[in-house]
C-alpha cells in the first residue's frame, strides 16, 4: 500500500496492522469511539478500505467486528462498522449478504428474536425490517 503523508489515518493503520490481528484492530477502533469519535471514524474508514483491498468477506469482517457481541450484534455501536463494510462490498444487495452471514452464525429462532428486538429501536428498525423480510 502506498502511503499518502496527508492521510495520517492510513499511516497509523499501516503501523498497527503488522502488530495486531484484524480482530484486535476492530476492538481498538470500537474502544476509540467515545474518547475521540473523529479519529476513531477516520481509522475505521481506513480499516474498511484496507479490508476491502484485501478481499475480506462480509463474514470475515463480521468476525473481526461483531463476533464477540454474540446475540447482541444488532444492539451494538459496532454494527454500523459492519453494515458500512457490507454496503461497500456488495452494492447490489447488501441486505441479502448481511442476512446470509447472520444465518450462518445464528439459529433461526435466535435471529427472529434479534430482528424483533432490533425493530423496536429507531436506529436499527429499518435494517431489522429488511433482514426480517429476508427470513420469511
Amino acid at each position: 500500500m502506498k502511503l499518502d503523508p496527508h492521510k495520517s489515518d492510513d499511516v497509523i493503520l499501516s503501523v498497527l496492522k503488522p502488530h495486531y490481528s484484524d480482530e484486535k484492530l476492530a476492538q481498538m477502533l470500537s474502544l476509540g469511539y467515545g474518547h475521540n469519535d473523529e479519529i476513531a471514524a477516520k481509522l475505521t474508514k481506513a480499516a474498511l478500505k484496507k479490508w476491502l483491498s484485501e478481499n475480506k468477506s462480509a463474514g470475515d469482517v463480521f468476525d473481526f467486528v461483531l463476533k464477540r457481541h454474540r446475540v447482541h450484534v444488532l444492539a451494538t455501536r459496532d454494527l454500523d462498522t459492519w453494515v458500512s463494510y457490507v454496503t461497500m462490498l456488495d452494492k447490489v444487495d447488501p441486505y441479502k449478504t448481511m442476512y446470509t452471514v447472520l444465518q450462518k452464525r445464528f439459529k433461526t429462532a435466535a435471529l427472529k428474536t434479534m430482528f424483533d428486538n432490533a425493530e423496536k429501536v429507531d436506529s436499527t428498525k429499518v435494517l431489522a425490517q429488511k433482514l426480517n423480510e429476508l427470513s420469511q
